[in-house]
């Protein structure tokens, strides 16, 4: 505790002492040993390391201090990964890294991790791009065709089963529920499903992936009503297109906008071959930022996310050239932004792809492990 005229006790400087000791200690470690790991572990590294920063923190005096070191380094990519790729190709490798990136970060679920980001504005540089041409990647990609492939290609599948037995199937009252005629098989008295349910105590599953996570499988590929394609889980021979209900997919848009917490994407950039762009996270510090202004100060967009597209009008403002997800409701689409406050004021947690020189300019950047 403080004592009366206001200076941290002697327990209390004995405390920051020992925990930035053993933090320097471990960071000299970490960092050695980070620069020999896989890029997908490195990954893994990161984001569990941010899940440790908000579980474990000291409080000293009015303080919170964060005991755990950020795990993360920067990436430098080059895309796209085959010399034969297609934009459709680079769409999806640039689109998979900023996914990759929001994963990375807690899915919107994290708080306070970065330096700074109370009442600053810390952001995380998660990869660098360099963009290479290729036989069909010759001509720029607008920011507004990544848009639209970002909001209609599938991210994520959402599972519609009890997962009571074989990573799936579905909890029933009775045999007479599992149609066995077609394959299904019977599991009385699962532990889950009586765990779960007081009537339905037992399991109904499939060896067919499909139609053991909530699936339906048909023998012809068509048009249905509430229903998507979906070529990634398997079903019986005589019936083999798999299809999943509209509302159990997520685009990348949706996977960034509502997955775990809300979240946002702001695209500054089209993509040209032989450039050098970034992909970063910056988390929300204010409560009626750039969307909230661009939303006509209603609030009202503070709890829907999506993504917002951007085209330069000059050295300082910013047209809003398109839209997605609940942001679309709000935002007009010739409403004008301070290109600074894009950088500066977030209402929710952020993913941006930009130029790198945007990035440094208008953001404070936390480094982690191996930066600058």
């Amino acid at each position: 505790m403080r004592n009366k005229k206001g200076f941290l006790s002697m327990q209390q400087l004995i405390v920051i002492v020992l925990v930035t000791v053993s933090f320097l200690l471990t960071w000299q470690l970490i960092s050695h040993a980070m620069t020999k790991v896989e890029e997908r572990s490195a990954e893994e590294i990161c984001r569990g390391s941010i899940a440790a920063i908000e579980k474990i923190k000291i409080e000293i005096g009015p303080f919170e201090k964060k005991v755990t070191p950020l795990l993360c380094k920067t990436q430098d990519k080059e895309i796209p990964y085959v010399k034969t790729a297609t934009p459709d190709e680079v769409k999806k490798n640039i689109a998979d890294l900023m996914a990759r990136c929001w994963y990375m970060f807690g899915e919107g679920m994290s708080e306070d991790v970065l330096e700074g980001t109370i009442g600053g504005n810390t952001c995380f540089i998660c990869y660098t791009i360099k963009t290479k041409e290729t036989k069909e990647f010759k001509e720029t990609i607008p920011a507004n065709d990544l848009l639209d492939y970002m909001m209609d290609t599938p991210y994520k599948v959402r599972r519609d089963d009890d997962n009571c037995k074989d990573l799936g199937g579905k909890c029933v009252s009775n045999k007479n529920e599992c149609a066995l005629e077609e394959g299904w098989k019977y599991n009385a008295d699962n532990n889950i499903c009586l765990s779960k349910y007081s009537e339905k105590k037992d399991c109904c599953y499939s060896r067919f992936e499909c139609l053991n996570k909530g699936g339906e499988c048909f023998s012809e590929e068509a048009e249905r009503d509430g229903w998507r394609r979906y070529t990634k889980w398997g079903c019986p021979p005589d019936r083999k297109f798999c299809y999943i209900k509209d509302e159990n997919f997520y685009s990348y848009v949706d996977y960034i906008q509502a997955w775990g917490g809300q979240g946002v994407t702001v695209m500054t950039t089209d993509i040209e071959p032989g450039a050098t762009y970034t992909i970063a996270y910056g988390e929300e510090n204010t409560e009626c930022g750039v969307l909230c202004s661009i939303g006509g100060g209603t609030g009202a967009v503070l709890t829907v996310g999506g993504a917002i597209l951007l085209t330069s009008t000059g050295p300082i403002g910013w047209m809003v050239a398109g839209v997605a997800g609940g942001i679309a409701g709000y935002v007009a689409t010739q409403t004008t932004v301070d290109i600074i406050k894009v950088f500066t004021e977030r209402d929710l947690n952020t993913i941006y792809l930009t130029k790198l020189d945007d990035i440094r300019d208008h953001c404070t950047i936390e480094y982690g492990i191996g930066g600058d």
